[in-house]
């Protein structure tokens, strides 16, 4: 190496200095000299001295290598005896002995790059021929690493909401004290920062949206109006005295403020809260979660009839629905803006749906309207939930497609219209059965929720 490194320093490339910078054997200077005073009597008429004069104190050793006959066949693949592999070696100059996994081999002086066992394998290959050894796909292993399920849920999250339009935000934790009071956020358990970036915002979140509802303000002064913003990240709550960290849950909040553009197929419209429970559902949806609803519910921060709460498993995890306009003023933000918030790590730990294939009838459906009268409190989420129970195996699908209010339905009343499609899997339905299923959702909507069916 020192030869190489002078050579490249002086930029002086030699046939010397390619020679000796692969090393020289020490073992061979006398056979040298001795073909060297034989050239110079054969060309020069040199005359030879008496006996040569050998001044070598240390003797270098050859390097002594242990290989194994097993190591040799696992690196390449093959089945050599003993006896192959050492006649492989010896008209390399090496010297042998042994056998088995205990064989011993003696690297010349003039081979300073054979030092370990892996080199005398590497020159048994050469010797047999590359094409000696065959061909093999390498064994899988075990993979290290990867992403856990919750991390490859949470892309699951991130793709449903990229695919219905979304953008991706990333805000910082800290927001003022007075923003998460207008979003109804938690303000009991408050973290507060010992030097904040800004004095005002000087404490870590509870919510998301807050933080997300100021991007969306700084877009629309901007001139971007028509803003749709989704977050995955932790809130903080304060632990108890004595406790080292606060509590740090994920929460997934989404925003949308603008208007829907529909021209030329039909007219453009505001953003309204069931584009919010549409991003609900396409995350629902991706998750495949086996018992996630929403119910109607006042929360702070949203409008007033214009909320509802997100169920997960018979536990609230969160809220969807239009955002208080209070709030909005505030943020200097032009209404309507809509999104919710939820508890992202509750909602990975939910039920999942089972993976079962059906295949697909190859007979004709069978589809029948049902509008029924029920008081203004009842949810058509509840009816539909009836409905399906009710239906049974061959309902293929139920659908809200009218709500109607009128004085002639009676005070605090509405009219819910449900479209619903029965299929079965081996046979076209006939009236007959499909008139009992429509029996069966008849009662069961009006046990359960005291509707009438509308004519």
């Amino acid at each position: 190496m020192g030869i190489a490194r002078s050579s490249k320093r002086l930029k002086l490339r030699s046939e010397s200095s390619a020679r000796f910078e692969r090393g020289i054997d020490p073992n061979g200077v006398g056979d040298h000299a001795e073909r060297a005073m034989e050239l110079l009597a054969e060309v020069a008429d040199g005359r030879v001295a008496g006996d040569a004069v050998d001044d070598y104190p240390a003797p270098v050793v050859p390097v002594r290598i242990h290989v194994r006959t097993s190591k040799v066949n696992g690196v390449l693949g093959t089945q050599l005896g003993d006896t192959q592999i050492l006649d492989a070696l010896r008209p390399l100059g090496i010297e042998v002995d042994g056998g088995g996994d205990d064989i011993t081999a003696a690297a010349p002086t003039f081979r300073p790059d054979l030092e370990r066992e892996i080199d005398i394998v590497e020159e048994v290959a050469r010797r047999i021929g590359f094409a000696s050894i065959g061909r093999a796909v390498a064994r899988p292993r075990e993979q290290v690493g990867g992403l856990s399920h919750t991390q490859r849920d949470r892309r699951i999250v991130a793709d449903a909401l990229v695919g219905t339009g979304l953008s991706e935000a990333v805000t910082i934790p800290l927001v003022s004290p007075a923003d998460l009071e207008r979003a109804g956020a938690p303000r009991d358990r408050l973290v507060e920062a010992a030097n904040p970036l800004r004095a005002e915002e000087s404490v870590l979140r509870t919510r998301i949206l807050p933080g997300l509802l100021r991007s969306v303000a700084h877009n629309q002064v901007r001139g971007l109006t028509d803003v749709g913003l989704f977050e995955m990240g932790r809130v903080f709550f304060a632990l108890p005295a004595g406790a080292v960290l606060p509590e740090e849950p994920t929460h997934l909040a989404v925003a949308l403020a603008g208007a829907v553009h529909r021209r030329p197929i039909e007219a453009d419209r505001p953003i309204d809260a069931f584009d919010a429970l549409d991003a609900l559902r396409a995350v629902l949806d991706a998750l495949e979660v086996a018992s996630g609803r929403t119910e109607a519910a006042d929360r702070p921060g949203f409008e007033p009839g214009r909320a509802a709460a997100v169920v997960v498993d018979d536990r609230e995890i969160g809220v969807v629905g239009e955002l208080d306009g209070a709030l909005l003023r505030a943020l200097e933000l032009a209404p309507p803006v809509v999104g919710f918030e939820l508890d992202l790590d509750r909602l990975l730990a939910a039920r999942r749906r089972d993976r079962v294939f059906q295949p697909p009838s190859p007979y004709p459906p069978s589809t029948i309207d049902l509008a029924f009268v029920v008081a203004e409190d009842v949810a058509a989420g509840d009816v539909a939930a009836t409905l399906r129970a009710a239906a049974g195996d061959l309902l293929e699908a139920v659908r809200l497609f009218d709500v109607f209010r009128s004085e002639a339905l009676g005070d605090a009343r509405k009219s819910l219209a449900f479209a619903l499609r029965f299929r079965a899997p081996d046979h076209t339905l006939t009236d007959d059965e499909v008139g009992e299923i429509r029996r069966r959702c008849v009662d069961a909507v009006a046990h359960a929720h005291g509707a009438e069916l509308r004519g």
